[in-house]
């Protein structure tokens, strides 16, 4: 398994692995935004400071993980892990090396927000040392609500 730092030129694997990792909340009420995404989204959200991970197995990509670091947090958000690549650590290992990153620009807490009836992210978060910390109700668009947790882990 090896993790690369994204380029700008990688938007389209970035967006590809979003979409097959997401496409099992297309039937969520309300269906996750991350498959309303486009490759021009992504471009234009790295091109404004948003930075990627991207995992790779055997040069095939598994994983991807979008993230901005902000002044004393790194916001990360879209963990991506393509169905078959699932269950064998490869969302643990880009935690870690959010951390790494983190600590490398001085940042001292990782923070994300997650689907509150997502119980298997909610799980996985807090076994890595996440805390919810806050929970509100968002409301989308077309008027439907969504449930989020905000976790962080200090560094």
């Amino acid at each position: 398994m090896n993790i690369q730092q994204a380029t700008m030129e990688d938007a389209v694997i970035i967006y590809q692995v979003m979409m097959a990792a997401f496409q099992q909340y297309k039937v969520e009420n309300p269906p996750s935004s991350a498959l309303k995404e486009t490759v021009q989204s992504i471009e234009s959200a790295m091109k404004n400071g948003e930075q990627a991970l991207l995992v790779y197995n055997d040069n095939i990509p598994i994983a991807a993980v979008r993230y901005q670091l902000l002044d004393d947090e790194l916001y990360f958000y879209r963990l991506s892990v393509i169905p078959e690549s699932r269950g064998q650590g490869v969302a643990k290992r880009l935690l870690d090396r959010l951390e790494e990153v983190a600590k490398n620009n001085n940042i001292t807490t990782l923070y994300c927000k997650v689907r509150m009836k997502v119980e298997k992210n909610l799980m996985l978060y807090g076994a890595c040392g996440f805390v919810l910390c806050e929970q509100e109700v968002l409301t989308t668009v077309d008027g439907g609500s969504i449930d989020v947790g905000h976790m962080r882990k200090r560094l």
